[in-house]
């Protein structure tokens, strides 16, 4: 999937796309909840979400989409992925 084409859909069916197609990697904790980082496979090195729960909206929620990989930075004593 194109990352336009993600950003590009109703945040409700972001979420229901990353849940059923996405490979869950990892998670983090970010101020007061946990973030959890999902790829989906696509043109290159596909992209990457990261979803987490919305205590005020009582749902999962699109923090972030990207395909770069340095927003993964967080992530990396978590994760062993291959070189870019």
């Amino acid at each position: 999937m194109k990352l336009a084409i993600f950003r590009s859909l109703p945040l409700a069916s972001q979420v229901r796309f990353v849940l059923a197609l996405g490979t869950y990697l990892a998670h983090r904790l970010a101020e007061d909840r946990e973030v959890h980082l999902y790829h989906l496979a696509g043109e290159g090195k596909g992209i990457f979400v990261e979803l987490a729960y919305e205590e005020a909206r009582d749902e999962l929620v699109v923090l972030r989409s990207f395909a770069s990989a340095v927003p993964l930075d967080a992530y990396m004593r978590y994760l062993c992925l291959p070189e870019w």
